[in-house]
């Protein structure tokens, strides 16, 4: 785990709770292939602790811990989002911490200010149909969370669009700020949600409010969701890492073994149906990337000019 790049973790073990925060700012949290894997080796390596009893996630620093999401695919999008990223991280990676000190000090000072911006495109147009069934692509990420079996908290502040709402939908909790954005753009690029996206929101939502959002793009914010019923409590953004945090702690404070049982009940709803609907998904997700609207949707965000859709 020292070895990590684009993720910082801190664990309190007096307290049974550990803080990760991605850390990308460059790329506003996009996630690469590295990061997945630093990601998927997280949750293992944070799974297997028995002084962790709940996790907190999230990628910006506006909080007394740290705080945002990581959804840059359309804060880079500025005629669709209309917002500009907020500095930058200058603080060098810390690895794992399993110290007492207060795990809130850790990442004072940073200063990006989202979660996450969905996938890398760099990365994402260099994939086809074939390749992403041959790799499973993104089924190691998506496998990792479901099979997580501790708590997780999400604080949300700033985007959580693409892969990141994504990310946000796959926790159990979701703390955000009353500004935050949420949105599933990816058909503004010529493709779908892959990594539970329609599934998730469709449960959270329901058919028809889901529909809409998957198939125009748009965003909604924090104080939004929480009305919708997607987000559990939206703050103002200076308040979700500590109100995310405190609510880790106070998990934490159960028994370690009845906390993962109760996770299990709980999801045991959800998962009924989720593994089909997640496996239908991620085939219809590999089907765009054989399409010329794939490679255009792709390129027009590269060159940041609106796509020329021709509908092949």
């Amino acid at each position: 785990m020292d070895s990590l790049k684009n993720i910082k973790v801190a664990v309190d073990g007096q307290k049974g709770v550990a803080l990760v925060r991605f850390d990308r700012p460059a790329k506003r949290n996009a996630f690469s292939q590295a990061m997945i894997g630093e990601m998927v080796s997280v949750l293992h390596h944070l799974d297997a602790l028995d002084t962790v009893r709940a996790v907190v996630l999230t990628g910006g620093p506006d909080g007394p811990f740290c705080g945002t999401q990581k959804t840059a695919m359309f804060q880079m999008i500025r005629s669709w989002l209309r917002s500009k990223f907020v500095g930058q991280d200058s603080e060098t990676l810390l690895p794992i911490s399993t110290h007492h000190e207060d795990p809130t000090r850790v990442f004072q000072g940073l200063t990006c200010n989202h979660m996450a911006a969905g996938m890398d495109l760099n990365e994402l147009v260099q994939i086809t149909t074939s390749s992403a069934h041959k790799r499973a692509f993104l089924k190691d990420l998506t496998d990792a969370f479901a099979g997580f079996s501790k708590p997780v908290i999400a604080a949300v502040i700033g985007f959580a669009l693409g892969g990141g709402c994504e990310i946000a939908l796959a926790c159990d909790i979701i703390y955000a700020a009353e500004d935050a954005t949420f949105g599933l753009p990816e058909i503004k690029i010529g493709t779908i949600p892959g990594a539970g996206g329609t599934q998730r929101l469709a449960r959270a939502l329901g058919k028809h409010k889901a529909m809409e959002f998957v198939l125009t793009g748009d965003s909604a914010s924090g104080a939004e969701f929480e009305r919708l019923g997607v987000v559990n409590k939206a703050f103002p953004r200076d308040q979700v890492i500590s109100a995310a945090t405190s609510l880790a702690e106070r998990i934490a404070l159960m028994s370690g073994p009845v906390i993962q049982v109760a996770k299990q009940a709980v999801l045991t709803v959800e998962n009924s149906h989720l593994d089909a609907g997640m496996a239908t998904e991620k085939m219809l997700y590999y089907s765009t990337f054989g399409l010329s609207d794939f490679k255009e949707g792709q390129t027009a965000f590269l060159q940041k000019r609106k796509p020329n859709f021709t509908h092949e």
